[in-house]
């Protein structure tokens, strides 16, 4: 017996979503495991919106141009 519509639909768009959410993973500094949770049926998705919309991107090394001047004096 086929899978009903939504629950097939839900497995394709999952399956097409997942390797562009993996590389966004990648690129925010994140697990991309993480991705995998767009499976979850329903609220897959917003969980992955979630993660990277609440998390910090990038290096966990402070820029330079962030924080107080450096002690150096003129």
């Amino acid at each position: 017996m086929p899978f009903p519509l939504p629950l097939g639909g839900s497995l394709i768009v999952a399956l097409v979503l997942i390797v562009p959410i993996w590389r966004i993973f990648v690129r925010a500094g994140l697990n991309p495991a993480l991705s995998l949770l767009v499976f979850i049926p329903v609220v897959g998705f917003f969980v992955v919106a979630a993660i990277l919309g609440l998390s910090r991107w990038g290096p966990d090394e402070p820029d330079s141009t962030d924080g107080p001047p450096s002690s150096a004096t003129p």
